[in-house]
């Protein structure tokens, strides 16, 4: 089995994927609902 750091590799890529993706659909559902730059005007 790989290891970084001590660590198992696979353990590290599944918590860095389960971080990425909901931390990635957030920022896209922010990014949609966010007004563009001229709206306020």
């Amino acid at each position: 089995m790989n290891v970084i750091n001590g660590m198992p590799a696979h353990a590290l890529l599944l918590h860095f994927v389960l971080v990425l993706v909901p931390l990635t659909a957030a920022l896209e559902i922010v990014c949609g609902l966010w007004p563009p730059p001229g709206a306020g005007n």
